[in-house]
């Protein structure tokens, strides 16, 4: 693809349009456009300058301000700087001589391309054309009953579908676009919408009718083309072009018929879709039905709301002619109360417990409750009455005794264990939780590092031996392991289960 390849390098002339100092430099590139326009096409440095001083924006444009902004200019390739050597003299003259300043030809095309087309686009006004979508029928039905002999007549027809089938791309996507945009969505929050609501609707409505009866006859015609045929029109259009570029040598007949073959491809693309995606014509379908549904919605959405305001308005005359029927102050009062109800109110919350057990009965017909009320200041300090120490170094004493006698049997219970030198956990059996805890405590120390290499044999059964450890009573042991083996220990507060382990104590201090 040596064609696709040329499009891939980098365009440096257009550095200057979004560099750093981008005023600077589409400044001196529009001084040297308009001289080029008014046939003036050279600059010196100096000229720069107080052209661009006359501006108050560049009031303190230096000279060595432009001297850099040209040497990036003519980084870039806007610019080019030829040295005036024409009086020099001497070799002293010829260094110090001024450059004279040139704008490039690819810098004038890039200029006027923003300054003549970009910045002055005006974009027209998108409409959904279901005429579009009969000349684009009339126009397919006319190519496949088209004799391919008649390029002519074959090319100026392809131009037109093309035509009309970018019209109707762009135009849809260009009032859908605005009819999901913020400022559409603003719009449709305000009562003037529903003035042309209707008429928004009806021309939707007629687009989608004229989608629906245009649409389905362009998506049978295009199902039963001949798809040789079309290859074989595309390459005579291809071979006519190619005659007509002389000026564009680059630009082969293959690359014209890629370019034809990938339009029509967006032509099918666009009204029959593929396995992976719904075409472009059904999902204009939906989102058309979509933004009807939406503005309807949101349509009644203001009557209600408009409708709620006037019957408001109408109960506030009501009530207001009320008031102004009262013949006293008091009777005005009552008659705000009855309708607005009390102003100042005071919630009390907490722990009232009346005698009221009726909820018919009134307030002003029960009995009163008196309920101490704390003032909520921060200088207020509730009132603490003395409270004599009471002697409990009995019952201290009692506590301590009973702790000591727990501590005792637990011991006791331990030592018992600790007789035989080899307490094996498979054997144990209804032990209470103290037990339990500190022979679990043991365990956790003993397997605090890696277990050795070394192996022990005890009954036939082959444990894994951990390092020497020492317990609370500076009594020596080891653990012995076997991982594979899983043991039921009953104890008093529930069942535990974990390997078979053996606490086998070496020494005693």
């Amino acid at each position: 693809m040596e064609f696709f390849n040329k499009h891939l390098k980098p365009i440096t002339e257009v550095k200057y349009l979004n560099a750093e100092n981008v005023r600077r430099y589409r400044a001196i590139i529009r001084i040297f456009y308009e001289k080029y326009n008014q046939l003036n096409r050279t600059l010196y440095k100096d000229e720069i300058v107080k052209i661009m001083r006359e501006s108050e924006q560049f009031k303190d444009y230096s000279s060595d301000m432009c001297e850099q902004d040209i040497n990036k200019l003519m980084e870039w390739g806007n610019i080019i700087g030829i040295q005036d050597t024409a009086k020099a003299t001497t070799p002293e003259e010829f260094k110090n001589k001024k450059y004279i300043y040139q704008i490039t030809e690819k810098a004038i095309t890039i200029e006027k391309l923003v300054s003549e087309d970009l910045e002055k686009i005006v974009f027209q006004e998108a409409e959904l054309d279901p005429s579009l979508m009969e000349r684009l029928r009339d126009s397919l039905e006319e190519l496949d009953k088209k004799e391919i002999n008649k390029v002519t007549d074959i090319n100026s027809l392809w131009s037109n579908i093309i035509s009309d089938f970018e019209r109707l791309n762009n135009n849809y996507k260009s009032y859908i676009m605005k009819l999901n945009s913020f400022k559409f969505e603003e719009l449709l929050n305000t009562t003037q919408f529903i003035i042309y609501k209707d008429n928004l609707i009806d021309y939707l409505r007629n687009f989608i009718k004229g989608l629906q009866k245009y649409g389905l006859s362009i998506v049978k015609i295009l199902k039963d083309i001949d798809k040789e045929k079309i290859e074989e029109i595309f390459r005579k259009i291809s071979l006519e072009k190619k005659k007509i570029m002389i000026l564009t040598p680059d630009i082969t007949e293959e690359n014209i018929f890629e370019d034809l073959t990938g339009k029509w491809e967006a032509v099918l693309l666009w009204f029959l879709g593929n396995e992976n995606r719904k075409s472009e014509m059904e999902m204009l379908y939906d989102r058309t039905n979509e933004i009807i549904r939406k503005i309807v919605r949101i349509a009644l959405h203001i009557s209600e709301s408009s409708r709620q305001i006037s019957s408001r308005k109408e109960e506030c005359l009501k009530i207001a002619s009320l008031f102004s029927n009262c013949n006293s102050i008091n009777e005005a009062h009552k008659l705000s109360a009855m309708i607005f109800g009390a102003f100042n109110t005071k919630h009390f919350k907490g722990e009232i417990r009346g005698e009221v057990t009726d909820k018919n009965i009134g307030a002003f017909e029960t009995e009163p409750i008196e309920l101490e009320i704390k003032p909520r200041t921060r200088k207020y300090r509730e009132k603490r009455q003395s409270i004599a120490i009471i002697d409990k170094t009995h019952r201290k004493a009692e506590i301590i005794r009973e702790k000591q006698r727990e501590l005792e049997k637990e011991k006791q219970e331990i030592l018992e264990l600790v007789k035989s030198e080899m307490i094996k956990i498979s054997d144990l059996d209804n032990i209470s939780e103290n037990v339990r805890k500190t022979l679990l405590r043991w365990i956790v120390r003993g397997i605090e590092s890696p277990g050795n290499k070394e192996f022990e044999i005890v009954e036939n059964i082959k444990y894994r031996v951990f390092p020497i450890r020492k317990n609370e009573d500076n009594s020596s042991y080891k653990i012995l392991m076997n991982d594979k083996n899983q043991i039921r220990l009953n104890c008093i507060d529930g069942i535990f289960y974990m390997p078979d382990i053996i606490i086998k104590i070496v020494g005693e201090s």
